[in-house]
């Protein structure tokens, strides 16, 4: 799952770029320079960081929290065989206080 959203990540930089790179074939060369089309070209650049660092930070919480469910998982594990073991003991413990009380119910 998570190199599903790495890879699909990487394809929108990819079709991102190429956008940009599209946009900027199509202004004239003296449109470049001008003040108004630097401003634009900054301003995009830094909403595609944000969405950058955004997707980061999705995949990080994803990653950490895949962790914890792991860690959750094994402590209900050992949780669970540690019941089961207790069970056991206790029904061993009912057979002998059963064998206990037949043999005294003989004697008597």
């Amino acid at each position: 799952m998570l190199e599903q959203e790495l890879e699909t990540s990487r394809k929108n930089n990819v079709d991102l770029l190429n956008t940009i790179e599209e946009a900027v074939q199509l202004v004239a060369p003296e449109q470049v320079e001008s003040d108004e089309t630097v401003n634009d070209m900054q301003k995009k650049h830094q909403s595609l960081m944000a969405e950058h660092e955004q997707m980061k930070k999705q995949l990080v919480s994803l990653v950490s929290s895949d962790d914890k469910e792991i860690e959750l998982r094994s402590e209900f594990n050992k949780k669970n065989l540690e019941l089961d073991r207790l069970q056991l003991s206790f029904i061993d413990l009912e057979q002998k206080h059963i064998k206990l009380l037949s043999k005294n119910n003989e004697n008597n």
